[in-house]
Order: C-alpha cells, then sequence, then structure tokens
C-alpha cells in the first residue's frame, strides 16, 4: 500500500506566489530606505530654491504683504479696471506660482471690474461665473462695479445678469450702468434690491430709443448714495434719495430738468451740467422757468459735447446761468466750449457772479482749439479770485492778459496768487512780455503771500533756437530763486 497520504515537504509546499511575496517584500524595504534620504532632499529644495531666486529675482524675496501693496498700485484705478491677460490683476496670476498666491490672496486686488455682456445666454452666464470667481477672491470687501449692456441682449439674458448683480448688491459701492433707453427699464427695475453701501453711482445710454414713459423706483434704499450721473431724464420718473445727493452729474437739453434736480438736492455741494442748445428756432420764453437759489453748491461746471455743438446758438449753452443763484459758489469751470461761446460769455458770466455775490475763488476755462478769449471776460471777475486756469489761448490773448497784470491795474485779479496756462498752441514770441506781468504782480504782492505760475505749450509750438530760450528763460529762473513757485513746460519735459 503506497504512502499516498503523507505530509508534503517544505519544498513540495513553495509556490510561485511566495516568490512574488518575496518580491513585494524586499521592494518595500527598499523604499523604506530610501524614504528618509528622499525626506531630506526635499526639505532641502524648498531653501535653496529660495536662495537661487535670492539671487536671481531679488524681489520674490520682499515679504507677501510688501509685495501685496506692489500689486494693489499696479491696478488702473479709474473705472475701466481690466481682466486682460496683459494688465493688472490677471497678469499678475501667469508670471510665477510665488506672485499667483499673494495676488489671489490680496483682496484689494479684485474689487473693482468691468463687465461687457455679450450676446447669446451661454455667454452671459460664462461672464456671470467669471465675475463671481473674482469678487469670491474679494473677500468681503465693498465693491465697484461698471456694467455694460448690449441693446442687442434678450430679455433672458438681462434677467441673468441682473440677479447675479441683485445677489452682489449689499456689497457694492460703486456702480455703473451704461445700456440703451429701451433697457432702462431692466436696469432699473431692482426694486426688491438693497444697496447699504453704494455710494457712487453712474447711468448712461448711448443707443436710440425711447426713454421710459412710467415712473422707475429703484436704488431708493441706498442710505450712503451721495454722488449720482444721470442721462437726460426727468427726475420725475426716478425715485432716487435726492435729498442726501452732494454731487450730481448730468446731460441736459432741457432747462426744466436741471432746475427739476437742483430744487431736488438741498445739500448738493457740487454740481456738472453739460447743456446743448435747446432745438427749435426759438427759445422758451424765460417766463416758463421759475429761476432757483441754492445756497449750498460750492463748485459748478458746465461741460459741452460735440454732437451738441451748434455755432449759430452759443450763448444758448450758457443760458441755464440766467436762471441760477449760487451764493456759496468757489469753483467755476467752462470746459469744452467752443470759442463762439467764450465771445458772448462775459456778460453772462459776470450777471450770475453778480446776482450770486458767490466768493469764487476758482475760475476754470477750457475751449475745443485755440481761443481768443475777450480780455473784458477777466475785469468782471470777482476779486477774491484766487486761482485762474486757462486752456490753449491764442498768442494775442496771452499779450493783452500779461499787460494787464504788469500794469497793476486794481480791477484787474488783485488776489490772484495761483495762474496756469495749459495746452497752448501758440509759444509767445518773447518769454519776456510774460515775465514782465509776472515781475511786477510778484513784487506788488502783500508780505508772505505766495504766487505761482504754470505754462505748458504743445510740442508743435516751440522756441526758434535753444539759446534764445536760455535766455528766455533767466529772468524767471531769478523769479524762482526770490521764492516764486514757477514751472515751464512743453510736452513731458519741463525747463523750470
Amino acid at each position: 500500500m503506497s504512502d499516498s497520504h503523507s505530509a508534503p515537504t517544505v519544498a513540495q509546499m513553495h509556490t510561485p506566489n511566495d516568490d512574488l511575496r518575496s518580491i513585494v517584500a524586499h521592494t518595500t524595504a527598499e523604499i523604506h530606505r530610501y524614504q528618509d534620504p528622499l525626506r531630506t532632499l526635499e526639505d532641502k529644495r524648498p531653501n535653496a530654491q529660495l536662495e537661487l531666486d535670492s539671487v536671481v529675482c531679488p524681489i520674490l524675496t520682499l515679504p507677501p504683504e510688501i509685495t501685496s501693496g506692489i500689486f494693489i498700485r499696479c491696478l488702473d484705478h479709474g473705472p475701466n479696471n481690466s481682466r486682460k491677460c496683459r494688465e493688472a490683476p490677471m497678469l499678475l496670476l501667469h508670471v510665477c506660482r510665488t506672485w499667483r498666491d499673494v495676488a489671489i490672496s490680496t483682496r484689494a486686488l479684485w474689487t473693482t471690474v468691468n463687465l461687457m455682456t455679450r450676446r447669446t445666454v451661454d455667454e452671459v452666464e460664462l461672464e456671470v461665473g467669471i465675475l463671481k470667481t473674482w469678487f469670491d477672491r474679494a473677500g468681503n470687501l465693498p465693491l465697484s462695479v461698471k456694467l455694460e449692456i448690449s441693446w442687442e441682449l434678450r430679455d433672458d439674458a438681462v434677467n441673468t445678469i441682473y440677479e447675479a448683480l441683485a445677489g452682489l448688491s449689499c456689497r457694492v459701492q460703486s456702480l455703473e450702468l451704461h445700456t440703451s433707453p429701451t433697457r432702462l427699464p431692466y436696469t432699473l427695475g431692482l426694486p426688491k434690491c438693497s444697496f447699504p453701501l453704494l455710494r457712487t453711482l453712474t447711468i448712461s445710454h448711448g443707443y436710440p430709443g425711447d426713454l421710459p414713459s412710467l415712473p422707475i423706483e429703484f436704488f431708493k434704499n441706498s442710505p450712503l448714495l451721495s454722488e449720482l450721473s444721470v442721462p437726460d431724464i426727468a427726475s420725475s420718473f426716478l425715485s432716487f434719495p435726492w435729498h442726501q445727493l452732494s454731487k450730481f452729474t448730468g446731460t441736459f437739453q432741457d432747462l426744466r430738468h436741471i432746475l427739476e434736480v437742483v430744487r431736488l438736492c438741498p445739500n448738493l455741494t457740487e454740481i456738472s451740467l453739460a447743456t446743448s442748445p435747446i432745438v427749435g428756432h426759438a427759445l422758451p420764453a424765460f417766463a416758463d422757468f421759475s429761476s432757483v437759489k441754492h445756497s449750498n453748491i460750492r463748485s459748478l461746471t458746465l461741460f459741452a459735447t460735440p454732437e451738441s455743438y451748434h455755432r449759430h446758438f452759443p450763448l444758448r449753452r450758457l443760458q441755464i446761468l440766467d436762471l441760477l443763484t449760487l451764493p456759496a459758489l468757489r469753483t467755476f469751470q467752462l470746459l469744452q466750449f467752443e470759442e463762439e461761446a467764450f465771445r458772448v460769455a462775459p456778460d453772462a458770466i459776470s450777471s450770475f457772479l453778480s446776482r450770486s455775490s458767490a466768493p469764487l475763488q476758482k475760475f476754470v476755462i477750457h475751449s475745443w482749439g485755440p481761443t481768443l478769449y475777450p480780455i473784458e471776460m477777466f475785469y468782471k471777475l470777482p476779486t477774491a479770485l484766487v486761482d485762474l486756469e486757462i486752456w490753449a489761448p491764442r498768442r494775442w490773448f496771452l499779450v493783452d492778459f500779461f499787460r494787464a497784470l504788469e500794469n497793476l491795474d486794481p480791477d484787474f485779479l488783485p488776489r490772484l496768487r495761483h495762474l496756469a496756462f495749459l495746452r497752448c498752441t501758440a509759444y509767445p514770441d518773447s518769454l519776456s512780455s510774460l515775465e514782465a506781468g509776472l515781475a511786477a504782480r510778484w513784487r506788488a504782492r502783500p508780505d508772505f503771500a505766495e504766487l505761482s505760475f504754470r505754462f505748458a505749450w504743445i510740442s508743435n509750438a516751440c522756441p526758434e533756437s535753444a539759446e534764445d530760450f536760455e535766455v528766455q528763460l533767466l529772468p524767471f529762473k531769478r523769479l524762482v530763486a526770490e521764492g516764486m513757485d514757477i514751472r515751464i513746460e512743453k510736452g513731458s519735459t519741463s525747463y523750470i
């Protein structure tokens, strides 16, 4: 009887699995043997990289808070903060990992955005997603939003945008809405939104269309709103907290809308108005308007737009001055007017300032091009004026102006302390005529009174020779040595 059921030997029990187990055990032991040296090398690498960066890129050794502060200064702090990859803050994400980490963690980089909507819903949803990611990086900081809504956008896409805006409304402190008149009911139709931090609001439309025909209540719950800019819409159609506004900018063709805003805003201190000639062959009779006296407005700016230019009715741009009385006015600016308007301006300005009895301190005039300003306009300015800024004067005006300064006429700006001529297209035949007027006024000033002068001309108007120019500068340099503040510039070049 054979012994077929006897126990197998150790050699007979060995299988291929045992070989695999042996390999796994050996490999594991080898891994453990190399783990400690590898961990040591991994610990050394960051320090070595930091030392290398300190030699190759010293800026990477700055503390994160310093780098963060530098990044913030790279921003365009205007209304057009960009999402372009070649501009901050997006550019800062594509330099190195360190900068990317610092940029993402710097909340102030992500508080402002310009959102331009597209045509389709999918594109709008993509933009809204980017907007949410952008502002998530801002943490809980107040936000500034510029939103441009195309007139071609479908209603469902518009609703998507405003749902996103409504979700951010409690954090928005500055908002610009650029849309078409046909979109204004959607743009302004946010009755359920509250804007507790909103301080600055701008609304504009750049496309043709009918203005809303029904009163629109929006941004009514904005307890901090103080600065407002709107297009030519009657205030009766817009429910703003008018009483709390301190700064207002508007574009108007109807004088009644201007006067209505002034009446509604008792706390206004600064107002800027783009006025245009009233369309039609005949002006409305002043009997149709009642003038307004406002005791708090300290700054008035009237500016013209190219599309509203009408050479046959220049006085109509200044017609609003006949309907306003501003006894607290300290700064008065006429910007971007055509030369014809300044020819009829002296009487209108003089009547307005005399009626207001305003303590005017600063006067700025700016024209579209070279202008021969009437010298009599400056004789009619209040004697309290201390700051005068004149843009693009013609050569003959410079001669008349500085001759009046040299004569020390008591009626010609007797308290003037700051004088600037900017963007002059005509270089005077000789700076000596300017220097004589300045020197006379400087030496006749009261003791310890300051006097500053700035003259800047554009590059296409140059002195005849460098040597003559240096000779003409010498008297100005002597005035500087006596203590007068003088700057003479051409483009980006400063000579004094």
